[in-house]
């Protein structure tokens, strides 16, 4: 099944604010802070109006990611089939030095898999080998917060009944070691059973 058009839009996800429960925003990391979550959907149509869709978090500004994608990315793939998905790959084997394109080629790859599982009437994941899992797990999103902020954060995400917290590392090492040592401090032993914090 050939492939007709390859498009990108750009999309701003609001993060929910700390005030509600389970809200992370404004979401602290090394370099600020941010309060929504961009995003690039790629969506491939095929000669028949299958849809295969990808997405990816843009390292450059949208219109680039989108021009990146609409352009150098669809004049390799528009006219293949649905199924040429190692030779689409192939093509892009370089490096750019002035511009990444790996994470927008992965979200081409995506939406060229996902349309061909749908041509196939098959789930994508008999095509890359077979189910690994029923669920994926979720981590809870803490960000930089402060010591109490932290600690407050780690119950809630125990009551909500996330089996991981994920947090960041800083400028301070120190400030670190007290933020996890506090979110370890905040839940039982059973709960820390469950509970993994990664950095």
């Amino acid at each position: 099944m050939e492939i007709r058009s390859l498009e990108a839009t750009y999309v701003e996800v609001g993060v929910r604010p700390q005030s509600e429960t389970g809200g992370i925003a404004p979401y602290r990391y090394g370099h600020g802070t941010i309060s929504t979550s961009d995003r690039m959907v790629v969506r491939l149509e095929t000669a028949d109006g299958t849809a295969g869709w990808g997405e990816l978090n843009p390292v450059h500004a949208p219109a680039t990611t989108k021009s990146l994608v609409e352009t150098d990315i669809a004049d390799e793939v528009v006219g293949r089939e649905v199924w040429e998905i190692e030779a689409v790959l192939d093509a892009f084997s370089w490096v750019d030095p002035y511009m990444a394109n790996n994470p927008a080629l992965g979200a081409v790859e995506m939406a060229m898999w996902d349309a061909y599982g749908k041509v196939l009437g098959e789930p994508v994941h008999r095509l890359l080998g077979g189910k690994v899992r029923d669920a994926v797990p979720f981590a809870f999103c803490l960000g930089i917060e402060d010591v109490e902020t932290s600690r407050e954060k780690a119950r809630e995400a125990r009551e909500l009944g996330f089996p991981a917290i994920k947090t960041k590392g800083g400028r301070d090492w120190r400030e670190d070691v007290e933020r996890l040592v506090s979110i370890h401090d905040a839940v039982d032993e059973d709960a820390l059973e469950r509970l993994r914090v990664s950095v």
